[in-house]
């Protein structure tokens, strides 16, 4: 009886996986930051599959979107549309709906496929030299050594899926002791935000912890330990207005890193929307290796697509972020605080942050200008007081700005103690700074025991 011949082995690979990547990133292009360093053409196995990639992929590096339809033309310049697929293959793939949260997954998919594949290849060229002319001595010479780098080379090279570490391993690991552009609440590779209402100290703030990066100093009550560049991304402030409030921060003779500054004034086109692609590549360009720090300012102003409560508004900046986190920048969003007191919009936008910073007019502020609540409503790897409210007030003198700096529980109890010498009852004095009275209670206890308060009135430390 004649034996059959066995059909050939197709290598492993999944056509769905490979349509589900081309298809999120033609209709949502500021996913490709999330897998274009984990990627190449060669991974897809369809070879219009590696067209379309490698299209995608040039259009990216330009700093042009590839939607289906500039895709497509960018294909038809390149005589290459025809190899792709055609036009209505791309529009097919693109109008599939694919999850934007999932394209990690389809990636890690085609990464294994492609990774099998190479591996059969290393397998198939092995076979081919026990079955050819050479030498058994080569053939066992290159198992020992070719054989060997090309598979150490294929999976420890582009290693993926989880890795764990035993406990005695974790106790002797080597872990580089953590860097901070800012003590004690912005690290190195940290995502931060700060919120508040309109006219209430942001941009104030921001500039002055962009002058302590920038020159190593001090800014209330943080430090730089050394000088790092920053890139501030302004997005609504005039630029004299700006410059008068650097006047009035810089101080002459100070060494800087670099300080950079893109603003509406100094454009001839609109500002970037850092939630496309695009303008997130324009920015991209200044952000050179000098550059630690990036302040965006603010939320509102540049990230005119989506909508604020919609938590995939969010993803396309989050992956953005997380991008530029991998790369050793860290990040300070400046936002507006909405009714609730909250950052206004997603909530989603917190899971990242490793401090939000909220500022506060207090309730009861006599005094004009920029006096406000600092409190820190989300603090990673700082507590205490490092974490704990304080009440600033910036006062300008000789065209230079000074902040005045006392703890919140010391500018309360001050209120306090003024109103109780007064002759105002516990009660009084709750509505009238708009303390609970078991606050207003607890501080004129501290008072008492500290010997703050005496028949003379307040007494300042």
């Amino acid at each position: 009886m004649q034996k059959s011949t066995p059909l050939p082995k197709i290598p492993p690979h999944s056509i769905e996986a490979e349509q589900a990547v081309l298809g999120t990133l033609m209709i949502n292009n500021a996913v490709w930051a999330s897998i274009c360093g984990n990627m190449v053409a060669n991974d897809f196995y369809l070879n219009s599959h590696k067209v379309i990639f490698s299209t995608i992929s040039k259009l990216a590096t330009d700093n042009l979107p590839f939607d289906p339809i500039v895709l497509s033309e960018r294909l038809k310049r390149t005589s290459q549309l025809e190899q792709a697929g055609g036009e209505s293959y791309l529009f097919e793939i693109a109008a599939s709906n694919y999850s934007i949260a999932n394209i990690e997954a389809y990636a890690t998919i085609i990464n294994e496929l492609s990774r099998k594949r190479q591996l059969l290849n290393i397998l198939e060229d092995t076979s081919n030299k026990c079955y050819g002319e050479e030498k058994s001595d080569s053939i066992i010479n290159y198992a020992a050594t070719g054989f060997d780098a090309k598979v150490s080379k294929l999976f420890n090279d582009r290693k993926k899926g989880l890795v764990s570490i035993d406990l005695p391993s974790l106790i002797e690991l080597d872990i580089p002791k953590k860097d901070y552009l800012l003590t004690p609440w912005m690290a190195a590779q940290s995502i931060s935000m700060l919120h508040a209402y309109r006219g209430t100290g942001k941009t104030f703030i921001s500039l002055g912890v962009a002058y302590a990066v920038a020159s190593g100093g001090r800014f209330l009550n943080w430090r730089a330990p050394e000088k790092k560049g920053v890139l501030i991304l302004d997005g609504e402030m005039p630029l004299k207005a700006l410059q008068d409030r650097f006047k009035a921060i810089v101080n002459k003779g100070d060494e800087l890193a670099p300080v950079r500054l893109i603003s509406p004034d100094l454009q001839t086109m609109q500002m970037p929307d850092i939630s496309t692609i695009q303008g997130q590549e324009n920015i991209n360009q200044h952000i050179t290796d000098d550059i630690s720090l990036i302040i965006i300012d603010n939320l509102s102003t540049l990230a005119r697509s989506g909508k604020e409560n919609e938590a995939d508004s969010w993803d396309i900046i989050q992956a953005w972020a997380l991008k530029l986190r991998s790369l050793g920048k860290s990040i300070l969003f400046i936002h507006h605080s909405g009714k609730s007191g909250q950052q206004r919009g997603t909530s989603k936008r917190e899971d990242i942050l490793d401090t939000v910073i909220s500022l506060k007019r207090p309730p009861t502020a006599k005094e004009e200008g920029a006096i406000f609540e600092l409190h820190f409503e989300k603090a990673r790897g700082f507590y205490g007081k490092e974490a704990e409210p304080m009440l600033i007030k910036m006062v300008t003198v000789n065209d230079k700005n000074t902040w005045v700096i006392k703890s919140l529980e010391q500018y309360e109890l001050e209120n306090i103690l003024e109103l109780h010498k007064g002759g105002l009852s516990q009660r009084q004095i709750s509505e009238e700074l708009q303390l609970s009275q078991s606050t207003v209670c607890r501080r004129l206890k501290t008072a008492a025991d500290s010997s703050l308060y005496s028949s003379k009135g307040v007494y300042y430390e």
